[in-house]
C-alpha cells in the first residue's frame, strides 16, 4: 500500500512519538526574521540592526540622543540573534537588549532603577555588553507594573534580575531595588520564565519540571497555598509538570498553567469567573479547569476573557463578557468552560481589540465582541456577542490583531491577498482612505506578503508596516516612528527608504534517523534538537516542520 506523505509541524517543546514502519524524517527548522518596533522601530537585514523613531533615552542605539526619521545603523556591527525594545511601558522606559549567537547580552537606552543590569541608573546611547563572565540563553525585560526590570537566563539555566523590585519579585530575597544582575536565590537551574505584565509576579520552571513562584501573593498566584508574598522561589504545590504558563496582564492576576498533555490548571484572582473552575473563588493552589478538555493553547486578557483552543478543533470560552467577546449569545460572565465553535483551524484572540476571531477549516473567518470601530468584519458597528461571519465571501490563511492604540484587522486569504478592516483614522489600514471600515477592503498597492506575520503594527504610533520580498512599507501616523524621513500621514503603504534586503524566513533542513515507537521532545528555544538525536541547528527557531511516509 502506497504511503501518504506526512507534515508534522511542532513548536518549542512539543512531543512527537515516532509512527510504525517511520525510520527516518527531515526536519525543517524556521525561524521568521521579522523586524521589531516599539518606541524605536527596528529592522534586520541579516548582518546588522537599523532603528528608527523617538530616541529620548538613547533607546535606538545610535550614539546619541537624537530622533531619527529614517534607518540608521545600531553601533556595533552586531549579529543578534534576539533583540527587542522594551514593550510593557516603552513611552516611559524605553530600553533596548540585543543577545548575540555566542551568548553576549548588550543593553542600551533608559537606565532609570537599574533596568540595565550595567550597575548604575545611567542612560547609554550605544550597545554595552553586560558581562563577559555570563553566556546568556535568553532575556526577559520590561517586567513587572512599570517595566523597569529585567532577567537573564545564563545557558546553564542560572537566572539573574535587576532593576525595580517591589514585592521581591526579583526573587533575590529582598524588595531592595538593585542595578546589575543579582542572582535568584535558591540554587534552583530554569529552563523556562514567565513574568506577569501589570503585577509582580515571576515564575520559573526548573530544568527537572518543578514551577517556582515568587513576588505578590494576594490572592494566591503563586499556588503554594498562602497569600504571603515571597521575595526568594517557592514551590507550586501539585507536583504538576507544565509545559507553558498564561498569566493575566493584570494588577491581580489569574494564572493558568497547561501541562504537556494540554491538561489545564489555574489558581490565583477568580472574581470574574477566569479560573474556568465553577465558581467566583479566589484559589490559592492549582485546581483542575473544568471539563477535562485538551488544549493547544490558551489566552487570557487583561480584564479576564479566557479563551481555550483544543488539540481537536475546539474553541472554549469562560471569564469575563461584558462586551460579548466570549461569543457565548450573553453578556454574562462564565466560570465554567463554555463550547463556542468546532472544526477550527486558527483561533485569534485579539484582547486589545476586545475581540476574538477565528479561522474553520474552510477558510471561513468568524468574529465576536467589541466592535465600536467595525473592526469585527460583519458589516457594522455595533457589538456582537456570538461568533458572527466575516463579510466578503474570503478564505484565509490567517488574522491578525493591527495597532495597540487603535481597533483594526487584517486578514491574509489563501490566494496571498491582503484585506483590512476596523479603526482607520490615521490610514493604518493602507486602503486610501482615512474611514473605517466595518468589512474587508483591499490594502493598496498590491502588497503580497507571504505570512500574516509580515504585516507588523507599529507600536509608537498609528501605522502599520508591511514586509514584501525583502522591503518594508509603512501606513499610517507620520511621526518620527514612520521610517519615511517626514511627518506626512499616509493612507496607503509606502516603501521606507534604505529597508531592502530585510531577511526572509530562515530554514535550515537536516534528516534525522529515528527509532519506530519513541519520544522525542524538540527544543528549538536555544540549541536545536531533538532529545534522543543528535543536534539539529544552531539557533532560536519559531517552529518545525518533520516531514516524513506514514
Amino acid at each position: 500500500m502506497a504511503k501518504n506523505l506526512v507534515n508534522k509541524v511542532l513548536n518549542d517543546e512539543d512531543v512527537w512519538i515516532c509512527p510504525a514502519g517511520v525510520t527516518s524524517v527531515l526536519v525543517s527548522l524556521k525561524k521568521e526574521a521579522m523586524p521589531l518596533h516599539s518606541t524605536g522601530c527596528q529592522m534586520h537585514d541579516g548582518s546588522r540592526i537599523y532603528a528608527w523613531g523617538s530616541n529620548s533615552a538613547g533607546q535606538l542605539g545610535v550614539g546619541d540622543l537624537l530622533d531619527k526619521s529614517i534607518p540608521t545603523a545600531v553601533l556595533g556591527n552586531f549579529n543578534f540573534k534576539k533583540y527587542s525594545i522594551n514593550g510593557a511601558n516603552v513611552t516611559s522606559v524605553p530600553f533596548s537588549y540585543g543577545l548575540t549567537y555566542t551568548g553576549q547580552l548588550y543593553v542600551w537606552g533608559a537606565g532609570g532603577l537599574g533596568s540595565l543590569g550595567l550597575g548604575d541608573i545611567l542612560n547609554r546611547s550605544s550597545p554595552v555588553l553586560i558581562s563577559a563572565n555570563i553566556s546568556v540563553k535568553n532575556f526577559y525585560h520590561g517586567t513587572g507594573v512599570n517595566g523597569y526590570s529585567a532577567f537573564i537566563l545564563s545557558s546553564g539555566g542560572q537566572l539573574y534580575g535587576t532593576g525595580e523590585n517591589q514585592i521581591g519579585f526579583l526573587g533575590i530575597g529582598s524588595v531592595a531595588t538593585v542595578s546589575s544582575f543579582t542572582a535568584v536565590l535558591g540554587g534552583l537551574l530554569f529552563k523556562k520564565v514567565f513574568s506577569t505584565k501589570g503585577a509582580y509576579n515571576t515564575f520559573g520552571i526548573t530544568t527537572g519540571g518543578a514551577l517556582y513562584g515568587w513576588g505578590y501573593n494576594g490572592q494566591g498566584q503563586l499556588g503554594n497555598g498562602d497569600l504571603v508574598p515571597r521575595s526568594s522561589p517557592v514551590v507550586v504545590l501539585g507536583n504538576i509538570l507544565f509545559k507553558n504558563l498564561i498569566t493575566q496582564a493584570s494588577t491581580f492576576p489569574a494564572i493558568i498553567g497547561l501541562t504537556y498533555d494540554g491538561t489545564a490548571y489555574s489558581w490565583g484572582y477568580n472574581g470574574n469567573g477566569q479560573l474556568g473552575v465553577g465558581d467566583f473563588i479566589d484559589r490559592s493552589s492549582p485546581i483542575l479547569v473544568l471539563g477535562g478538555q485538551k488544549f493547544k493553547s490558551i489566552n487570557i486578557t487583561a480584564n479576564g476573557a479566557v479563551t481555550g483552543f483544543t488539540t481537536g478543533g475546539q474553541i472554549y470560552t469562560w471569564g469575563t463578557n461584558n462586551l460579548g467577546q466570549l461569543g457565548t449569545n450573553d453578556l454574562i460572565n462564565k466560570s465554567s468552560p463554555v463550547l463556542i465553535a468546532s472544526n477550527v483551524k486558527l483561533c485569534i484572540p485579539a484582547p486589545s481589540l476586545g475581540a476574538l476571531y477565528y479561522i474553520n477549516n474552510s477558510g471561513q473567518a468568524y468574529a465576536t465582541g467589541f466592535n465600536t470601530s467595525g473592526q469585527l468584519g460583519v458589516g457594522s458597528f455595533t457589538n456582537v456577542s456570538s461568533p458572527t461571519l466575516i463579510l466578503g465571501g474570503l478564505s484565509f490563511a490567517g488574522i491578525a490583531p493591527g495597532c495597540l492604540s487603535t481597533y483594526n484587522i487584517f486578514g491574509l486569504t489563501t490566494s496571498g491577498v491582503l484585506y483590512a478592516w476596523g479603526y482607520n483614522a490615521n490610514g493604518e489600514l493602507g486602503v486610501g482612505d482615512l474611514l473605517s471600515k466595518s468589512s474587508p477592503v483591499l490594502v493598496l498597492s498590491n502588497l503580497s506578503v507571504k505570512n500574516i506575520s509580515q504585516v507588523i503594527p507599529s507600536q509608537a504610533g498609528s501605522g502599520t508596516f508591511f514586509v514584501q520580498n525583502g522591503n518594508m512599507y509603512f501606513s499610517g501616523y507620520g511621526n518620527n516612528g514612520s521610517g519615511l524621513g517626514d511627518t506626512i500621514w499616509r493612507s496607503s503603504p509606502v516603501l521606507i527608504l534604505g529597508s531592502k534586503n530585510i531577511t526572509s524566513p530562515t530554514v535550515q533542513t537536516i534528516n534525522v534517523n529515528v527509532i519506530p515507537g519513541s519520544s522525542y521532545t524538540l527544543n528549538i528555544s536555544d540549541q536545536a534538537s531533538m532529545l534522543g538525536t543528535e543536534p539539529l541547528g544552531v539557533g532560536v527557531f519559531d517552529s518545525a516542520t518533520l516531514s516524513y511516509y506514514s
